[in-house]
């Protein structure tokens, strides 16, 4: 019927694809129809059975118009290339595949073109880094994968940029605080994690900063 005639032309046409034909044609080759055969151009990728020359994608190499292969780790390839180009550039990351030189993503950094290592705690790493960089700031704290010297979180205090420990109960810890400040204001009341003494709540007393009593 011409349902089932539709269906089969359609099922044809995905399994071979746009560009390929119905027909047999030799890799390195397209043919536009059946009975025509043409080479294959320098920089373009023709499988067998191409009716149509593409250019060699980006991320792969294309030595000869018949091969195609994935551009190596510490290699990139643009659209178009018959052979993979080395990265060069400091501070870049080319893994399998890679289009184009690419900067090390910040948090991380690249020694080399085929390294890329997540930046320990305790220090930082811009995008480009070929070596992770100490926090020295003081107040500052960097965990694992940090991309820039942070100050210490409100209501916490950073001995070392390595440490983020929780404000006691009785102090209080202000954005970049290296250590705990008492809470000394009479009447303040200063629970665990304090960002700022806070006043004793009304109908409860505060007879030390750390302690907050129903009346």
């Amino acid at each position: 019927t011409t349902t089932m005639m539709i269906l089969l032309v359609l099922l044809v046409a995905s399994a071979f694809g746009a560009d390929q034909a119905t027909w047999s044609c030799p890799a390195g080759s397209f043919c536009p129809n059946e009975d025509t055969v043409k080479e294959c151009y320098p920089h373009y990728y023709c499988p067998a059975n191409s009716t149509n020359p593409m250019p060699c994608p980006a991320g792969s190499y294309c030595p000869d118009p018949a091969e195609k292969y994935i551009c190596p780790q510490g290699t990139y390839c643009t659209r178009g290339s018959t052979s993979p180009r080395n990265c060069t550039s400091r501070g870049t990351y080319c893994p399998e595949g890679s289009e184009s030189q690419s900067y090390c993503t910040s948090g991380f950094f690249c020694p080399t073109p085929i390294e890329k290592y997540t930046c320990p705690v305790g220090t930082y790493c811009t995008r480009g880094s070929t070596s992770p960089r100490n926090c020295t700031s003081r107040g500052t704290y960097c965990p694992e994968g940090s991309e820039r010297q942070s100050y210490c979180t409100a209501g916490f205090f950073c001995p070392t940029p390595i440490e983020q420990i929780v404000c006691p109960a009785g102090t209080y810890c202000t954005r970049g605080s290296a250590s705990p400040r008492n809470c000394t204001s009479k009447g303040s009341y200063c629970p665990e994690g304090s960002e700022r003494q806070l006043s004793c709540k009304a109908g409860f007393y505060c007879p030390t900063p750390s302690e907050q009593i129903v009346c």
